[in-house]
């Protein structure tokens, strides 16, 4: 597709959590102060297209974070057409492109569409990075444009921290409704077999993945919100997110471990971006602090799929006070990497042996095999021991494991384990 705003081929799709305005035959508007959705929506084949007549009416809530650019003739609004797909529409055409990954990338706070959007050239639009290997499709949600000054800055990180409150609820509603296409069309399900779809969440668009962990009932996305690999990048969230006893964790973190075959966090002891968000006195006494990024996940002994990564161990040559680098090459490289590693942790299963139960001797029928992510308070090592309790896929509680083997998913009945890999990162 040859698309506005660039020069090279490269397919866009995007999924909007904001408001559009219906233009008939499928084709939708949306602009760069559209507000929050009901009910997101896929949409490919976007343009940029002239502004229709302003009225100059302007909303009070971004008056100190656009600078009224929401009506203001000299700062008009970027607006924006595109083609609605159902779910089995996009399937089809994602199969069709014969990509390897579709990678979902939520954005962080204060950004225009522009800069996010595939095929304009944003700081944000880095698909062409991946593709055709890998297909990235950005949310977008309603994020304010901040403008200079301590009191614009204060303002609009609090607005967009509710928005993307908001927009967590939705994202979660986009998972529902998938997943309910998931079980209708068979194109849908299998794209979504064979944990090759991505999740990335960067700056406060992690904060928008923590809410939309919050409102997931797992049993209602069981089937679709299991990713490959889930990258939590520079997270402007609160930093006891995957703290084992923290009420974060238990709300939402939990969720997303389990979400993901594979999840790595990223921090930045050296990230501006947000050591100036946590200078902000008024916004750490309403919400605490939310600098993840920058303090790392802490103890994930507790969770043995997840890697946490300092982002000078990927890039060395980074700018010291660097936040977004979506575009390094290091990181591009570290990222495909974790995408590849992430499709064997997801054929690999735990075989749980529980051999002696006291001084008896329990039968080979009492082997168990579960995925490895859904052990709970275990720990593997390289020999292969291991004590915690596993799970069936419907909750119940199988045993405490005393003894495991790891593998990758046998190609065939005759297929012999390989003892003593370890599970975790």
């Amino acid at each position: 597709l040859e698309l506005s705003g660039t020069s090279m081929q490269h397919p866009n799709f995007a999924i909007l959590t904001v408001h559009t305005e219906s233009l008939g035959g499928g084709r939708v508007r949306f602009h760069d102060r559209s507000i929050e959705a009901d009910q997101p929506v896929i949409v490919t084949n976007i343009e940029k297209v002239p502004a229709p007549e302003c009225h100059y009416v302007c909303c009070l809530r971004t008056v100190f974070c656009c600078g009224f650019q929401c009506c203001c003739p000299s700062h008009p609004l970027d607006y924006y057409e595109a083609d609605v797909l159902t779910f089995q529409e996009f399937a089809q055409r994602v199969k069709g492109m014969k990509v390897e990954n579709l990678m979902f990338f939520i954005h962080g706070y204060s950004l225009t569409p522009r800069k996010v959007l595939p095929g304009f050239g944003g700081d944000h639009d880095f698909g062409s990075l991946y593709y055709p290997n890998t297909l990235v499709v950005p949310f977008i949600w309603s994020s304010v444009v901040v403008r200079d000054g301590a009191l614009s800055i204060t303002l609009g990180w609090m607005i967009d921290r509710a928005r993307a409150e908001v927009a967590g609820g939705y994202i979660n509603r986009f998972f529902v409704a998938l997943n309910e296409a998931y079980n209708e069309h068979k194109e849908v399900k299998d794209l979504y077999e064979g944990g090759n779809v991505h999740l990335y969440a960067h700056s406060m668009g992690t904060y928008v993945l923590f809410n939309a962990c919050k409102a997931i009932v797992m049993e209602k996305v069981k089937d679709v919100f299991n990713f490959g690999f889930v990258l939590v990048k520079q997270a402007n969230a609160p930093p006891d997110w995957f703290h084992k006893e923290a009420e974060n964790f238990k709300a939402s973190g939990s969720k997303l471990v389990k979400a993901g075959n594979r999840v790595v966090v990223t921090f930045h002891s050296g990230d501006l971006q947000l050591m100036k968000l946590e200078k902000v006195d008024l916004a750490t006494k309403i919400y605490g602090h939310n600098h993840l990024g920058i303090v790392g996940p802490g103890d994930i002994e507790h969770i043995p799929n997840m890697l946490a990564v300092a982002v000078k161990d990927i890039c060395p040559k980074l700018d010291p006070g660097a936040h977004t680098f979506h575009k390094n090459p290091n990181f591009v490289k570290f990222i495909k990497s974790q995408m590849a590693n992430s499709h064997d942790d997801g054929k690999r299963k735990v075989v749980a042996k529980l051999e002696t139960k006291g001084d008896e001797k329990l039968p080979e029928s009492e082997i168990v095999q579960v995925p490895h992510k859904q052990l709970e308070n275990a720990k593997v090592v390289d020999d292969g021991e291991v004590v915690g309790i596993a799970r069936k896929d419907d909750g119940t509680v199988v045993g405490i494991t005393e003894k495991v083997v790891v593998t990758k998913q046998p190609t065939n009945a005759d297929a012999e384990l390989e003892e003593g890999v370890k599970v975790s990162a």
